[in-house]
């Protein structure tokens, strides 16, 4: 048997952090084969996580805490692709860019965020945190996207208090996507909200929307 070298030990995630995400994934797998966040078994994801259902409670002692740390994660995994791709990539670029991943991102979990929207419905304190977290994120970024382009003469006539926009407009676009993921009927409405949620936004940092959306 090879044993680690000492750097093989330091790189590797401790135990326990890695039979944590190991849990959320198989919660996440059930999640996408169930689509019923009342149907969810802890039993089913410890056996899928491939442990015994008393060392699971062990990570997470109920269902619904389980599912709230598994939310916020991959909530938090959209911090990364929200980030400016560099100074050139100015405010109109921007949104049409991370509209779309954050679009997207979705319509491949939509099963996880239609579970966080329950979890919402249930927990109102959840919910204050969950939408508080990509609000004030997104706005913060907004901002100082929305200021380089002040900087770079890409503006004509600046907003007096461009916080208050950016944080307007990702409020709207948190309802706009919880209604549509809440119409699950209608996927095809995707593009339509979309784009109706680009020109919005900029039109309101006095931008001129772009003919067509990608």
């Amino acid at each position: 048997m090879i044993e680690p070298t000492h750097q093989e030990q330091i790189e590797q995630p401790p135990k326990r952090e890695r039979t944590r995400k190991r849990i959320l994934d198989a919660a996440e797998e059930a999640i996408r084969d169930n689509s019923n966040l009342h149907a969810l078994d802890m039993e089913e994801v410890a056996a899928r996580a491939g442990i015994a259902r008393s060392g699971l409670y062990r990570y997470f002692p109920t269902k619904e805490e389980m599912l709230k740390t598994l939310i916020t994660q991959r909530s938090a995994e959209l911090r990364f692709g929200a980030q400016p791709l560099g100074d050139n990539e100015d405010l109109a670029r921007y949104l049409e860019r991370t509209l779309n991943m954050l679009v997207q991102f979705w319509r491949h979990r939509r099963a996880i965020y239609l579970t966080g929207l329950d979890l919402s419905d249930m927990d109102r304190e959840f919910h204050r945190r969950w939408n508080q977290e990509l609000v004030d994120n997104w706005t913060s970024v907004l901002v100082d996207v929305y200021q380089r382009d002040v900087e770079a003469g890409r503006v004509t006539a600046p907003l007096a208090d461009p916080w208050s926009t950016a944080e307007f407009l990702t409020m709207a676009v948190v309802s706009r996507l919880q209604s549509l993921y809440r119409d699950t009927d209608q996927p095809e409405r995707e593009e339509n909200v979309l784009r109706a949620t680009l020109e919005v936004a900029l039109r309101g940092f006095g931008l001129r929307p772009p003919t067509q959306v990608s």
